[in-house]
């Protein structure tokens, strides 16, 4: 499953930088998590989500779906860990 931040950030016409900026987290590593070459943390998850001033859930949901479930895979063991939102 992809992250939306690309998609979000492209909504609100906000720079990786400025992102970098608000959440402190460097702009090298908020890159590479924009275009799918990093998996963040749940934590890192969390300080980009606090920033953009919207529930974490968000930045792992489908837009284009009508489900309201999410999985994302453990970087750890690999088990997946399903989001719902009630």
């Amino acid at each position: 499953m992809a992250l939306q931040l690309k998609r979000i950030l492209e909504e609100r016409k906000m720079s990786v930088l400025a992102l970098s900026k608000a959440s402190g987290i460097t702009q090298a590593n908020l890159s590479k998590i924009v275009n799918g070459k990093a998996s963040p943390r749940l934590e890192i998850l969390e300080r980009i989500a606090g920033a953009l001033e919207i529930e974490t859930y968000r930045l792992l949901q489908d837009e284009e779906s009508p489900c309201k479930q999410s999985v994302i895979v453990c970087p750890h063991c690999g088990r997946e860990i399903k989001i719902k939102v009630e």
